[in-house]
């Protein structure tokens, strides 16, 4: 008894189910990067507003019309100096910097001041909002500048503000965000390629079970369910070819319905379906084992 090799899976299904997957892939990285920026963008916009309530609030409120000009006295610049390390402090800024409409640097505090305020400029009516990397070994690593215009009363720029914090908190926040969404998106990618996987081996089944239903159909009479003339000359010529060969011998039986058109003019072509039926499985119970 040979053993049967196990029909192939159709190539055509694979390269398919590859496709799908190939696109499911690039779909997914394409969301985690857009979500990855729109969340960046997020945390850098609403940091910003809270900063400008701050500086609004702390800042901009308490510097007087003169502030941030030359004409300030030394007492009254070392009170706004108090005011900026206080707020420093408070808020664990990693440095503060004020400056005047024409973007001349008047007030540091912290630590490098000077050096944050080169990583934004002083001049302009724009607020922004950026991760960089520290310019000091003795900073955090990476450092979340935000620049917020100082505006008078009339709305004319007279003056802006650099804060400068540690962006680790935002950046791990951030990313905590972006990993949860990607691990969702990744579950359900994995759910959906199981399912197309599961889709597309019930239908290359399906395939293999109907082309095998379709070649035993054009191998058998449609009427007996019995070979038809073409097999059994086939297999007859192969019997005889092996008994030939083998110096065997084989037994050929030939029937013949006497009668039988008589019968279809006679009785009509129903009645000849029905003996030739009654015929097959009479030659179905009859035959040797081994016989075709």
């Amino acid at each position: 008894m040979t053993a049967q090799r196990a029909p192939r899976r159709p190539r055509l299904m694979v390269l398919v189910y590859g496709a799908c997957l190939a696109l499911l892939a690039v779909t997914l990285g394409g969301l985690v990067a857009v979500v990855s920026s729109h969340i960046d963008s997020a945390t850098l916009t609403a940091t910003a507003a809270a900063d400008r309530a701050l500086v609004a609030s702390n800042i901009a409120s308490q510097l007087g019309p003169t502030d941030l000009t030359a004409q300030t006295d030394a007492a009254r610049r070392r009170a706004v100096q108090v005011l900026l390390d206080d707020f420093v402090a408070e808020h664990r800024l990693s440095s503060m910097t004020v400056g005047d409409g024409d973007g001349m640097l008047r007030y540091a505090s912290g630590a490098h001041a000077s050096e944050l305020a080169a990583l934004a400029p002083l001049a302009g009516a724009e607020a922004s909002a950026v991760i960089v990397a520290a310019p000091a070994p003795d900073l955090p690593a990476q450092l979340m500048v935000v620049r917020l215009p100082l505006l008078d009363s009339a709305g004319s720029l007279r003056g802006s503000v650099i804060l400068a914090r540690d962006a680790a908190p935002l950046v791990s926040a951030s990313g905590q965000a972006v990993r949860d969404t990607a691990a969702i998106l990744a579950g359900g990618a994995l759910i959906l390629a199981v399912l197309l996987l599961l889709v597309f081996r019930a239908t290359a089944q399906l395939i293999r079970r109907r082309t095998a239903e379709l070649v035993e159909s054009e191998r058998r009479d449609p009427l007996t369910g019995l070979p038809n003339h073409g097999v059994i000359v086939s297999r007859l010529a192969a019997e005889v070819e092996t008994a030939r060969r083998d110096a065997g011998w084989i037994i050929v039986a030939i029937l013949d319905i006497d009668g039988f058109r008589l019968l279809n003019e006679t009785h009509g072509h129903e009645a000849g379906d029905g003996c030739l039926l009654m015929v097959a499985d009479a030659l179905r119970r009859i035959a040797p084992p081994g016989a075709h």
